[in-house]
């Protein structure tokens, strides 16, 4: 049977990572807005103070007009900061998927160079195999943390393994996430991590057409 990798370029998952340039952009802008909202105030007040040390007398109409403009440079300060706590938060949560992406993108470089391994050599291989056999890099190979990420390879047997890749802490991604040699990518999106074993979180895709294992 040939096998036929369904290749996405898209999360499986979410698509929030890229509005992080969004989140720069509102951020810059609320930062260019903040101090203009702060000089403005403060220019009223001492335009206030030295209005009344010079004697000169407010009338109502006046005084209104004056506690109006604070009362809307302060909202404005208000919104300003809002703008900006929003934005920080949307910059951060887009960071964390995108460091899932990074790890989900891993996991899937791994499972097809896996299925090249075992067409040659009749058996799935480990992570220091497939290093001498020249598909990954040293960093996988070592266990290093790739983006906040720990990708490890689990069970590993002639016909079958899993591959896992977890976060480090808490705030490294979105999830953890597990991939076996039947292309079932599956995940589990949880504030707190997670590690998965086989048939552990919910199915995000399948990497094949078709639920069996493809190299049977």
């Amino acid at each position: 049977m040939e096998i036929q990798y369904q290749n996405r370029n898209s999360s499986p998952f979410s698509r929030l990572s890229k509005l992080a340039w969004l989140s720069v952009v509102n951020i810059a802008f609320a930062l260019f807005l903040w101090p203009i909202a702060i000089v403005s105030i403060v220019y009223v007040v001492v335009a206030v103070v030295r209005i009344r040390r010079s004697g000169a007398i407010f009338c109502k109409d006046a005084k209104t007009g004056l506690s109006g403009i604070i009362a809307m440079n302060l909202i404005a300060l208000l919104i300003v900061a809002g703008i900006l706590t929003l934005s920080i938060g949307l910059l951060r949560q887009s960071l964390k998927v995108g460091r899932s992406n990074l790890a989900v993108a891993s996991l899937e470089n791994l499972y097809r160079q896996e299925i090249v391994f075992r067409q040659m050599n009749s058996r799935f291989g480990n992570l220091l195999e497939l290093k001498q056999f020249g598909v990954i890099d040293g960093a996988l190979a070592s266990g290093e943390s790739v983006s906040g990420y720990m990708i490890q390879l689990l069970s590993v047997s002639n016909n079958s393994y899993c591959m896992q890749a977890k976060r480090i802490d808490d705030h490294s991604g979105v999830g953890d996430f597990l991939l076996c040699e039947n292309g079932e990518l599956r995940g589990q999106l949880s504030s707190a991590k997670s590690p998965l074993q086989r048939g552990d979180g919910s199915l995000i895709r399948r990497l094949y057409s078709e639920a069996d294992c493809p190299t049977r």
